[in-house]
């Protein structure tokens, strides 16, 4: 254990209302946490940590610790709620470590239950360590942060927009509420002070690995994964779940084709040889590559089926409506199977089986598929 002469000091939290936001990533399935403890060693001297979120259909994001000479490396964080609060001081007693143990913190992507804790967790290592403790995230990514969450009301607008080309009724209504905002913007501040950027292709040492940065675009346009060849150890983030699909959604914000993208990223990494792959939500993965051909084939059908939803012309919501079922879900899943839908609606036009009819200049008019001859 490195727990050599660091000061202890606890973690801190906050006090303030944290709505409890629902979410999906397949619509109709859902995901608990792993079973067992919440501290687990999944690999020599490496341990997931099981965090609490207060996103419905989740349950629970793994974060991991990475035991190296010189401290231990966190990737991933969870939200600052105070159930994530008790399971980082359940793994640092449980380990023996105090928080100036943590050398450095790496971020798979920027949604919140990854980068949640990362600045008050800097902040506090760094207080002990008398030094800067860098948080590493992709340079799309560090640039995704300051557009979700800093310029709030001009996304806000953009968001708004996006809804009525979708063909939602009442897109308004569809964003979310800005008690909603500001609640999430508490559960995240303070943000970290600096990041350092990840280089796909670059190495990084975690613990005693060291790692191939490898960009896995699709669930985020940065996402980054983490390749170990010499043992087969993979730190996948969101990227590959194991018994879920990633959401792969289309944004305002998001770079073009993001389902394109994330099939081309699949391809790419199914012959890594992978003996063990660590999630960000779920179990551990060993059948890397039958994993990786059950998504696949999963959004292939759900091509199809979006395909067919078409008919003669449909908008976004009119397609979501058939492949999902909408009726079932309340605003914020609403939001998210319109943006999957919008991403594989527009992959569908990358690849000639459909095209999109703009609406003009009326900006609250929505966009029309239509099968290509």
């Amino acid at each position: 254990m490195v727990t050599a002469s660091l000061q202890a000091r606890p973690f801190d939290l906050p006090t303030f209302d944290l709505p409890t936001f629902p979410t999906v990533a397949d619509f109709e399935q859902s995901i608990a946490p792993p079973r067992g403890e919440t501290v687990t060693e999944v690999a020599p001297d490496v341990v997931r940590v099981v965090v609490p979120v207060p996103f419905r259909g989740l349950g629970a994001v793994n974060c991991y610790l990475l035991r190296g000479a010189d401290g231990w490396t966190v990737v991933d964080t969870g939200l600052q709620t105070p159930d994530a609060l008790a399971a980082w001081r359940e793994a640092l007693a449980t380990l023996g470590l105090q928080v100036g143990d943590i050398a450095q913190i790496v971020l798979t992507h920027h949604h919140p239950d990854h980068l949640g804790f990362a600045g008050r967790l800097q902040a506090q290592a760094s207080a002990v360590r008398k030094g800067n403790v860098p948080v590493w995230l992709s340079a799309r990514e560090q640039e995704i942060v300051g557009i979700v969450w800093t310029d709030r009301r001009e996304r806000n607008a953009a968001t708004e927009t996006f809804f009525a080309r979708c063909g939602l009724p009442d897109p308004a209504a569809a964003n979310f509420q800005q008690r909603e905002v500001d609640g999430m913007r508490q559960a995240l501040e303070p943000f970290p002070e600096t990041f350092r950027t990840l280089v796909p292709g670059a190495t990084i040492p975690l613990g005693a690995h060291t790692f191939e940065i490898l960009l896995t675009p699709g669930h985020s346009d940065g996402h980054c994964a983490f390749y170990d060849a010499s043992d087969g150890l993979l730190l996948v983030g969101d990227h590959v779940l194991p018994h879920i699909t990633p959401n792969i959604a289309l944004w305002p914000d998001v770079e073009p084709d993001p389902l394109g993208r994330y099939r081309a990223s699949l391809h790419a990494l199914r012959d890594l040889e992978v003996s063990l792959a660590l999630p960000g939500h779920g179990g551990l993965l060993r059948a890397w590559s039958q994993r990786i051909d059950e998504l696949l084939a999963h959004h292939d059908d759900r091509l199809d089926a979006m395909h067919r939803a078409v008919g003669d012309g449909a908008t976004v919501f009119e397609v979501a409506r058939q492949v999902f079922r909408t009726d079932r879900l309340d605003r914020h899943q609403l939001r998210m199977a319109v943006a999957e839908t919008l991403a594989h609606l527009e992959h569908l036009v990358a690849t000639d089986r459909l095209r999109r009819e703009e609406p003009g200049t009326d900006e609250h008019a929505p966009w029309i598929y239509h099968p290509t001859p």
